[in-house]
Formats: C-alpha cells, sequence, structure tokens
C-alpha cells in the first residue's frame, strides 16, 4: 500500500520505454524471442494469479488447473466440435 506509486510509475516508465524501443525498431519477428515474451507474460499472469487471493490453497488449485488444461493438446478437446467451428476459432 505504502509503495503503490511507485510501483505505478515503475510499470508506466517500462510501457513507454518499451513502446519507444518497438516504434524505433519495429516489432519483434523473431520465432525464439516470440516464445520468450510470451513465456515471460504467462509466468507473471500465474504469479498474479497466485499473489491475488489470501486462501493460498485456492490459488494454488486455480494455477495447477490452468496448467494441467493448457499441457493436453488442442486435438483432444476438439473431437466433439464441428469442423465450421475450428476453422472459425483459430481465425
Amino acid at each position: 500500500m505504502h509503495y503503490s506509486s511507485y510501483v505505478a510509475i515503475y510499470f508506466i516508465t517500462a510501457g513507454v520505454v518499451s513502446f519507444a524501443v518497438c516504434y524505433y525498431k519495429g516489432p519483434v519477428t523473431n520465432p525464439r524471442l516470440l516464445d520468450l515474451i510470451r513465456w515471460s507474460i504467462q509466468f507473471l499472469a500465474l504469479g498474479l494469479v497466485y499473489y491475488s487471493s489470501q486462501i493460498v490453497e485456492v490459488s494454488a488449485t486455480i494455477i495447477a488447473l490452468v496448467v494441467m488444461i493448457s499441457l493436453i493438446p488442442r486435438r483432444f478437446y476438439m473431437l466433439g466440435v464441428p469442423s465450421f467451428i475450428i476453422t472459425y476459432w483459430y481465425v
């Protein structure tokens, strides 16, 4: 609670600097770097989910469910879906 203004200033500064670098150099096109960015955002999101609740067991259960569902290949849970829905799902 005491350092919320510092956190806000940090995020605003990091956002402005990131925007400036991306504007100057162009978008990221390297697939490995895109994977690293995606994984870091996902780990940050899992950390935020864990610390967003005062009940640690609930947060850990939600994280475990999300990770387990993400490990299931899409072909297994898309078996019963008609093909015309799958074509629009991945657009």
